[in-house]
């Protein structure tokens, strides 16, 4: 629950409250519709506890790191499967560091946001 609170910005009473009412944050944080969801204060202290033991910032620079090597491979994979399929390639670009992103990748990552936009606007008024 702590990364989906670094990831959307949500205090612990927004992750509590989110994570009774998504089904996809239920399952990311590996709980079924008969579990009870970890109320705000256990958050708070799971986090004071850690931060106390200076653990915190170390745990999160370990699980953000290992997310963003796989999710630069996974992007390359995405972007092989759908040229092998002879699909659009929709895939927005990442800068990474020490190489940033050129002219023609940020006009593109303009269009897709865009386009991303429309889409997430309409299903985020869904739930």
């Amino acid at each position: 629950m702590s990364l989906l609170q670094t990831w959307y910005g949500l205090s612990d009473y927004e992750v509590e409250e989110k994570v009774n009412d998504s089904l996809s944050f239920m399952k990311f944080v590996g709980l079924t519709l008969e579990d009870n969801v970890p109320d705000n204060t256990v958050l708070s202290r799971f986090r004071s506890e850690l931060t106390f033991k200076q653990g915190y910032e170390k745990l999160m620079d370990m699980i953000n790191g290992q997310l963003e090597e796989k999710g630069n491979n996974s992007s390359a994979s995405n972007r092989k499967y759908l040229k092998s399929k002879g699909l659009k390639d929709g895939i927005m670009h990442k800068a990474v560091k020490n190489k940033p992103l050129s002219n023609h990748q940020v006009r593109f990552n303009k269009i897709v946001s865009q386009i991303r936009f429309r889409v997430e606007r309409t299903f985020g008024g869904i739930s």
